[in-house]
């Protein structure tokens, strides 16, 4: 879309919607086309679609823009009605999405915000696919916790001078003063990746790591969360923001050049959370 105010809905020639990145409204569709492509043809195919959303016009009241599989997009238009190149053949990559791309004026006056495309059951959300959150304690239980490596990352034994699926344990002797804990948050096999959404809470003032340290009580091992690195979006694109402590104690967002207080702590933890900073504190406070 060409800027964040313009609302916008897609049609993509995938069998995929690829995402737009700025104020997307309505339903994305997915609409097959062969190429090349005329653009006449390509406007009438997704007018055919869109139409349904418009009220009171006879003629598309949007520009189609052209964006790539990320949803970003140099602000290419699909030729219009009077321009020498409507009946001139396009050829567009697979991965091509279509913005529909409206003017604030269009959309308040054609678009029709009250249509809603009936919705198939299976595409509601099941209550078996949100899964429950984890505490912060459960993910370093896990990580300590002794695994066998599996058939594909053996580990060689120097002994017998094979490869065997050795048991092996990750344990903590002891901790520094800062401690940065980095949540899995992608996951990647060799037959897919994945971003992982699962909400994991996390303690704001008082993170008790000493039953995990093996090692003497040479230091205290409580800490307080002192700051945040945030990952909004999927494998293939992203945006990062933080949260952090300023030294008079209070919190803030920030987010590119945007720097906001936060009213409510609530929102630290989040999904989005990724890396966590927290520092040693005396265990009164």
């Amino acid at each position: 879309t060409s800027t964040s105010s313009t609302p916008t809905s897609t049609a993509s020639t995938s069998t995929v919607s690829a995402p737009v990145l700025f104020a997307p409204i309505g339903t994305g569709l997915v609409v097959p086309f062969k190429c090349p492509i005329t653009p006449s043809i390509l406007h009438t195919t997704v007018w055919q679609q869109i139409k349904f959303f418009c009220k009171s016009a006879v003629s598309p009241p949007y520009c189609l823009k052209i964006l790539d599989s990320n949803g970003m997009g140099d602000g290419t238009v699909v030729p219009l009605p009077g321009s020498p190149e409507y009946e001139q053949p396009m050829v567009l990559p697979e991965t091509t999405a279509l913005a529909v791309d409206w003017t604030r004026e269009t959309s308040q006056a054609f678009y029709n915000s009250n249509y809603k495309p009936a919705k198939h059951e299976s595409c509601e959300p099941r209550p078996d696919d949100v899964e429950p959150p984890l505490s912060l304690d459960e993910c370093i239980s896990a990580f300590t916790q002794e695994e066998q490596l599996s058939s594909e990352n053996p580990w060689f034994c120097s002994d017998c001078g094979a490869h065997r699926c050795a048991y092996k344990r990750l344990q903590m002797w002891s901790l520094p003063e800062f401690l940065m804990i980095q949540i899995k948050r992608f996951r990647f096999t060799k037959s897919y990746r994945e971003k992982l959404e699962r909400v994991v809470h996390f303690p704001l003032h008082d993170l008790d790591l000493s039953p995990f340290v093996i090692g003497p009580p040479t230091h205290n091992f409580h800490y307080a969360l002192y700051g945040v690195v945030n990952h909004m979006g999927s494998l293939g694109c992203g945006h990062y923001t933080a949260y952090a402590q300023g030294s008079d104690g209070r919190w803030f967002d920030f987010n590119d050049g945007t720097v906001s207080p936060i009213s409510d702590m609530a929102k630290v933890v989040s999904p989005d959370a990724y890396v966590l900073f927290y520092r040693r504190v005396a265990r009164e406070q």
